[in-house]
């Protein structure tokens, strides 16, 4: 049975990086220093953080949009109903 291999170098290429700049990125990570390392983690955090506050908010402003206009909807039915059933 064949055994699937995936290296920096393989997924750089199915990225659309050639296999060239694939080294050079990966010679890139090993020469970072630590504050680099630090830094550059930092902002991904940051940005991910970002993110996840973006799509939150998100989902409220759905939520609450969907929750009025729900209330909205029934509001509309009940004065059918009473106008249609309950108007002597």
């Amino acid at each position: 049975m064949q055994e699937n291999k995936c290296d920096a170098t393989s997924v750089h290429h199915l990225q659309g990086i050639s296999p060239s700049a694939s080294v050079a990125l990966s010679h890139e990570k090993v020469h970072l220093d630590p504050e680099e390392w630090n830094r550059r983690y930092k902002t991904s955090l940051q940005k991910y953080s970002n993110i996840r506050l973006s799509v939150r908010n998100e989902f409220a402003l759905a939520a609450l949009s969907m929750h009025s206009m729900i209330a909205r909807a029934f509001d509309i039915l009940e004065q059918h109903f009473k106008h249609t059933y309950f108007n002597p």
